[in-house]
């Protein structure tokens, strides 16, 4: 029983048309494009050594490294290079050199109890300044000031503002 050539081809156009029509591609979900990190560390502890011992002290709960940047939550920072040993508190930090980036809760303090508050900050590492645009308050001892667009250079050890108010304690000062 041979099959005719026009019944053959009519079967195969039957059977592309039923394909064409019955069958739905499937949707595959796009990746999103967000950034992923190359390394993922948690509970972090880097100590950075010289000659005269720990120079630096960094810890947090989970670093991040990416392509330009490290991120640090709960972060805790200490530079002991300086005369007076700064430490620095944040829940969120992202570094990217030389510019420290903290958000919520950041807290700078110094051994000589003069601390500084905002809700933002950015700390440049190798010029020791500290700049918010946000609202910040800075206390010493009895003394306090609060404002917004604080500048702080530790190396010279002069602070600028706007629109701030203090209140100065000259009893302890020397």
């Amino acid at each position: 029983m041979a099959l005719n050539i026009n019944l053959f081809f009519l079967i195969i156009i039957a059977i592309l048309l039923l394909i064409f029509t019955q069958f739905k591609p499937l949707h595959v979900k796009e990746q999103s494009s967000k950034e992923l990190s190359m390394i993922d560390i948690f509970e972090i502890n880097i100590f950075k050594i010289d000659k005269n011992g720990v120079n630096t002290f960094l810890s947090g709960d989970v670093a991040k490294q990416y392509s330009d940047r490290y991120v640090v939550s709960n972060l805790k920072y200490t530079k002991n290079s300086t005369p007076k040993k700064q430490h620095l508190k944040a829940k969120f930090a992202s570094y990217s050199k030389p510019l420290l980036k903290l958000k919520k809760d950041v807290l700078y303090s110094r051994d000589d109890n003069l601390k500084f508050l905002s809700q933002e900050a950015i700390y440049n590492e190798i010029d020791e300044t500290l700049t918010t645009q946000n609202d910040f308050k800075v206390t010493k001892d009895d003394s306090w000031a609060k404002g917004k667009k604080l500048h702080y250079n530790n190396k010279k050890e002069t602070i600028s503002a706007k629109n701030f108010s203090a209140n100065y304690n000259m009893e302890n000062t020397k």
